[in-house]
């Protein structure tokens, strides 16, 4: 199974920016106790590259991103610590080539037909919507998905619980990606049985999603 298939298998991809390194135990912990073993680890901090290398060196069973990767640099950073995906808020070209080189999957972010249709012209059918919410929701995806229907896409930005399922009955939806599944306010307070049970909440959306 490739990387792509994981992500769709998982359907919601935790967002997390490390605050601290001894939260990485906790977080892993949580993620597999949820039933969701995966994770993108934005790059809005100093600790972005080591939090990826931990989790790589203590969780081999969760699949591990970087996210919110805006030039080649940092895409290079993210993959040398063992980044096994890359997603950017927009489409870089440059970055897309640095995935291709070291063997990872880019995820550019798109908001525009335009973007989109550049983006099949470079050969990626799987992009991020961003931000998904303030561009329209899943009626937007409706929409722009309709011209190309070889695309799908990854909506994050405004999502949250009380709407993710509006996103993940889209056929050309093949996973969402949010912060709310990991709550700074519980990672600090060390809150297991919170975080867990948001984490269950959403594996059983997606699950209930593939029923309908």
């Amino acid at each position: 199974m490739d990387t792509i298939e994981k992500l769709s298998e998982f359907g919601i991809i935790p967002l997390v920016t490390i605050e601290n390194l001894p939260d990485i135990p906790f977080i892993g912990e949580c993620l597999i106790n949820g039933g969701i073993p995966c994770i993108e680890i934005a790059f809005r901090n100093q600790l972005a590259v080591a939090g990826i290398n931990e989790f790589r060196n203590l969780y081999p069973e969760i699949l591990v991103g970087a996210g919110t990767i805006v030039n080649r640099e940092q895409a290079n950073d993210a993959v040398e610590a063992g980044a096994q995906f890359i997603i950017s808020p927009g489409l870089d070209e440059e970055i897309i080539d640095l995935a291709i080189e070291k063997g990872v999957v880019s995820i550019p972010g798109v908001a525009t037909p335009t973007e989109v249709q550049k983006a099949l012209g470079i050969g990626i059918k799987n992009v991020k919507l961003f931000p998904a919410a303030a561009l329209g929701g899943a009626g937007y995806i409706k929409a722009i998905g309709a011209p190309f229907w070889e695309v799908r896409f990854m909506p994050t930005g405004g999502i949250n619980s009380n709407n993710v399922m509006d996103y993940l009955k889209e056929q050309n939806v093949f996973a969402c990606g949010g912060s709310w599944l990991l709550p700074q306010t519980d990672i600090r307070g060390r809150n297991s049985d919170a975080v867990i049970e948001i984490i269950t909440d959403a594996k059983n959306k997606v699950e209930t999603s593939r029923r309908q």
